[in-house]
């Protein structure tokens, strides 16, 4: 079951939040800091710093990028975009979301 607020997005099975995608500064994420879309991009480096480094750059417009955030051991991502140096959207995914 999907639910939907304004932009956001949250994927909830037997009762429990299973993803999201947050799209609006209406929400953060408490245990990241309170990380929210409107953050500068200075805050997702210096929070995840490698994997900024090795982030995806949109190759149409460079200002935009993607910063993948593992968990831990799984094929889990938490999907950071940027733009103009700002958080955009926040979104979990799976490797498993690729085959699809």
């Amino acid at each position: 079951m999907d639910s939907l607020y304004g932009q956001d997005v949250f994927y909830v099975m037997d009762e429990i939040v299973s993803g999201f995608e947050i799209r609006s500064n209406r929400f953060q994420i408490d245990n990241l800091s309170g990380l929210k879309v409107g953050d500068t991009v200075a805050k997702v480096k210096k929070m995840f710093p490698k994997s900024y480094k090795i982030r995806d750059i949109d190759d149409f417009n460079p200002a935009w990028n993607t910063v993948s955030v593992q968990f831990g051991a799984t094929d889990s991502f938490l999907e950071i975009a940027i733009a103009d140096g700002k958080v955009r959207s926040i979104i979990t995914s799976s490797d498993d979301d690729d085959e699809e």
